[in-house]
């Protein structure tokens, strides 16, 4: 656009909204350093009238969604986006003087940045948006200032008697272009040094050449040129290879580069009204975005940097217990927002490192199972644009606490007979603090129902007697912290028996006497058929001891329940 049309004018007076397309070119667009940062195409700013005076719009690359930021009773007018995509510069006379102001993309958070009583305006950002260099017209006609993103810091760049209006910073960094009047018929692009210094002619042509873009990859500049009507010139960074006619259609200005380099938003005339357009950089594929009775230019095009983790790290919130509901932070992203977020909690043990992902965890919060017992929780939190997507992990949580749970039953080792030792172990437990265990041993029938505690056997082990024999053994293990207990049952011993190499020793009272201790029916005869009569004489016996025992002290039912030793006696 003719920013003439839209001069600020000294004293507070509003700005002259000239509609006339044929006036006298005297400006330039401003080209915030977003048009030369690489990144995706993001919403393009405006400025428009089409409310009675100048706001500033935004609008999606293909002219929908149009929306006013700006709601102010003056004038609004320069939008130029941060490299970042995050803040919009801007020129305004809401103060009473025309000043350099800045924003959020959602038209809040203004603030000014100049107070100076003469005017200044243009701005455009530094790639790195540390700086903001604008026009001021402080010294008594318009030269190239810089200062601090915040407005600190401000100083004079050019200081020579002409007219330097409207300067763009190249993607390096290292040069300014701007565009300087020599004489009333011949303006010229120059470039120079961040300092001032190092001035040099690019266009050398003697009709008007203004309104400078650098290409986001900082090869190129493309600009107005009026050598044969008002089109879009581009050159080398130099100012070699000037190629003209890119856009032909005539009246077309305020040039700009997408910010992926793969078209230009520029403003045209062509239709009688001022209108916002895109091309691509040859001039093809021309389409109209914004249109509207009022005047509608000065587009700017936001880049859309790719989100990029920052500090700090995304916090959790809630208490690491079971049953507890945990909280994720957004974390902190650099790149242009509005982001999209996703979550992903992971499982790591008690040391914060092996994790992996929780199946179906993917919400801002998270319920502790017990699967999440003695472990630490961490949350993955990615944050996307249309530029690309990061990731930023939380430091772990503490162990998350809870009752014991078993995940595996203890196990019983040993041989099942009379004087071995049987041990068990205690099985796998989650809990946290971690559990004590306990046990306690006890006898089952065969088929290891009808348990009962074995009296003083509390201990990991057990040596069987044999008071255990024909039965099952088992034990109890109970794990036990602040927050609860639990008991698993092992697995059995299997039916215990004798040691092997009958016959066995009968414990006393059921030892049959020794053969020499029966009592004498008869004193051995010389001749045992004639001395005993046959009917008294004792028959050589054979014993066979049973040694029968129940379950838990019952009488025996069925002989299964006793153990069998033999002893041969005669009388």
């Amino acid at each position: 656009m003719d920013r003439s049309r839209f001069h600020l004018r000294l004293g507070g007076a509003l700005l002259g909204a000239t509609l006339v397309t044929t006036a006298v070119w005297l400006g330039a667009t401003v080209h915030p350093a977003t048009a030369g940062s690489p990144g995706s195409n993001g919403l393009i700013a405006f400025t428009s009238q089409r409310d009675g005076n100048l706001e500033i719009y935004v609008m999606g690359a293909d002219g929908t969604a149009q929306t006013r930021l700006t709601n102010d009773a003056a004038n609004d007018l320069d939008p130029a986006w941060s490299p970042d995509g995050t803040r919009i510069a801007f020129t305004s006379n809401r103060g009473g003087n025309t000043d350099v102001y800045v924003m959020h993309p959602d038209g809040g958070n203004v603030t000014r940045l100049t107070t100076d009583a003469s005017i200044d305006e243009h701005p455009d950002w530094s790639p790195d948006g540390t700086q903001i260099t604008f026009t001021s017209r402080r010294d008594g006609n318009a030269e190239i200032y810089v200062m601090g993103a915040d407005g600190t810091a401000q100083a004079r760049l050019t200081t020579l008697a002409g007219t330097d209006r409207f300067p763009v910073w190249s993607p390096d960094g290292t040069r300014i272009a701007w565009e300087r009047t020599l004489t009333a018929t011949n303006r010229e692009i120059f470039a120079m040094a961040p300092d001032g210094s190092n001035a040099v002619n690019l266009t050398n042509h003697l009709t008007h050449d203004e309104q400078p873009a650098w290409s986001p990859d900082g090869t190129r500049i493309v600009f107005r040129a009026k050598r044969s009507g008002d089109d879009l010139w581009i050159m080398g960074a130099d100012g070699s290879s000037q190629t003209g006619a890119v856009l032909t259609a005539g009246g077309d200005f305020d040039p700009e580069w997408s910010p992926d380099g793969t078209a230009l938003v520029f403003s045209s005339s062509r239709t009688g009204n001022n209108e916002v357009f895109t091309s691509a950089p040859d001039g093809s594929s021309q389409t109209v975005l914004a249109g509207s009775v009022a005047l509608d230019s000065q587009p700017s095009w936001q880049p859309v940097a790719a989100p990029v983790a920052g500090s700090p790290s995304p916090v959790v919130s809630g208490t690491a217990t079971l049953g507890s509901t945990l909280t994720a932070g957004t974390g902190t992203f650099g790149g242009t927002p509005p982001f999209t977020r996703t979550y992903q909690w992971r499982r790591c043990d008690e040391n914060g490192a092996s994790c992996a992902d929780i199946d179906d965890a993917t919400a801002p919060t998270l319920v502790l199972t017990g699967d999440d017992v003695g472990a630490t929780l961490q949350v993955m939190v990615s944050a996307a644009n249309p530029a690309g997507g990061a990731s930023a992990s939380s430091d772990p949580t503490p162990v998350v606490s809870g009752p014991p749970t078993p995940l595996s039953q203890p196990l019983v080792s040993g041989g099942a007979v009379v004087d071995s030792t049987l041990t068990v172990t205690a099985g796998a437990w989650r809990g946290s603090p971690a559990p004590t265990f306990t046990y306690q041993w006890q006898r089952c029938e065969a088929d290891e129902t009808a348990c009962g505690d074995i009296a003083g056997a509390a201990g990991a082990s057990l040596m069987l007697t044999r008071d255990e024999v024909g039965m099952v053994v088992r034990a109890v293990v109970t794990a036990t912290n602040s927050l609860g207990s639990a008991s698993a049952t092992s697995t059995g011993s299997g039916v215990v028996g004798w040691q092997t190499g009958w016959p066995i020793t009968m414990p006393d009272g059921l030892r049959p006497a020794p053969i020499a201790s029966l009592p004498v029916i008869d004193a051995a005869p010389t001749s045992p058929a004639a001395s005993v009569p046959s009917a008294r004489r004792p028959a050589v016996s054979a014993h066979r001891w049973l040694r029968c025992r129940s379950s838990l002290g019952a009488p025996a039912r069925s002989a299964r329940w006793c153990q069998a030793g033999s002893r041969t006696f005669s009388p």
